[in-house]
């Protein structure tokens, strides 16, 4: 346990402590944000027509390549 000697040592301890609850207060909310949106439907839709997207792309891609051999 940390020994004080005056009152302003303790207040600055304090100032640091409230902000790092703060700066810990403000990542949780960052998180539940970015979890919440991970889980919206159109988020999944997104992700899901991206690969499918990318998938038939390659197809296309090497099918066309193997034609012109």
């Amino acid at each position: 346990m940390k020994e004080y000697k005056n009152l302003a040592e303790i207040n600055r301890d304090l100032k640091v402590l409230q902000l790092k609850r703060k700066i810990a207060i403000e990542e949780l909310k960052y998180v539940k944000n970015s979890t919440v949106e991970n889980f919206q439907p159109y988020q999944w839709l997104q992700t899901y027509f991206l690969k499918k997207a990318t998938q038939y792309g390659i197809d296309f891609l090497f099918r066309n390549r193997n034609k012109a051999q």
